[in-house]
């Protein structure tokens, strides 16, 4: 087996050479093979030169395992699906570019896949890498779990998401429209796992296929931007399948936005950081909504 690590990185030089370094310092074992692909979306700072000096300075028994490639279309769906076209691991995972692996993340990635013929599409664990970031871009939860239905986005992050190469073959890759960069400034990583799974393949969240996330995001004002983006991509989303006739996503996007609506109302117990967070999302849901009947018709 051949795991391709795949990070898609736009103008945050410093921060993907620590995921890099985090990726390298795996403890790997013997029973599978792995590459790394960095995907360049249009940097105009020194991410080029920063994964060249990476390669240059990689011991030899990684030699030839760091690719980098630059993608001029801006948007994180072209960056992913170029990292996609270039991939040659039997299993695809996607990492950002201020994502800290665990070190025994292969590790845990080969043995789920190993383990398993029949699963193809896995969602791991990500927490905080340091303690002062806003609890945002998270998943914390420690209970495994098996998804027949895709109404699971709770527990799906780019961040951390791995499925076998079949899965692209018949599904497609991500949404072009959709992701940071693009015209709506997230979902694409919801979208591919529902796609996914309204093809039929499964999810496994399995919480040992560790990350941590060092998004940088310290302050109040910038964790509601975040959710002010997620409710902005969700719309798109939801539209996207709900103007196929898809009365599965009417649901789930009932019942999100019904969430989200009584957590910004103060309707259920949650602390106010959670309900500013939770109006932000819904601005962002209503600002996405002629814009996301325009461009997903």
């Amino acid at each position: 087996m051949k795991i391709s690590v795949l990070i898609c990185s736009r103008n945050r030089a410093a921060s993907l050479r620590s995921t890099l370094e985090a990726v390298f310092n795996q403890v790997v074992s013997e029973n599978y093979d792995f590459e790394v692909v960095v995907v360049d979306n249009a940097s105009t700072d020194a991410t080029r030169l920063t994964v060249a000096a990476f390669i240059s300075a990689l011991p030899a028994q990684h030699f030839g395992r760091l690719r980098y490639c630059y993608e001029a279309r801006p948007g994180l769906s072209n960056a992913r699906n170029a990292a996609l076209g270039l991939a040659q691991g039997d299993i695809l995972a996607f990492i950002d570019d201020d994502i800290l692996p665990d070190a025994s993340w292969l590790d845990e990635l080969s043995r789920e896949f190993n383990t398993d013929s029949t699963l193809c599409l896995l969602g791991g664990r990500v927490l905080l890498a340091k303690d002062n970031l806003q609890p945002i871009g998270i998943i914390t939860s420690k209970q495994r779990r098996h998804f027949t239905t895709p109404d699971c986005s709770a527990l799906v992050i780019g961040a951390n998401l791995a499925f076998r190469r079949e899965l692209v073959a018949k599904i497609g890759g991500f949404d072009p429209r959709l992701g940071t960069g693009s015209t709506f400034a997230a979902g694409e990583d919801v979208d591919f796992v529902y796609r996914a799974m309204k093809a039929g393949y499964q999810l496994l969240y399995a919480p040992t296929v560790t990350v941590y996330h060092n998004h940088h995001r310290q302050t109040h004002a910038q964790a509601c931007q975040l959710e002010y983006s997620s409710g902005n991509g969700a719309v798109a989303y939801f539209m996207k399948h709900v103007l196929k006739a898809d009365w599965f996503a009417l649901k789930v996007a009932y019942w999100s936005l019904l969430k989200a609506m009584k957590h910004a109302l103060g309707l259920t117990p949650v602390p106010p950081d959670v309900s500013d967070r939770s109006r932000a999302y819904l601005r962002g849901v209503i600002k996405g909504v002629v814009p996301a009947l325009v461009r997903m018709w």
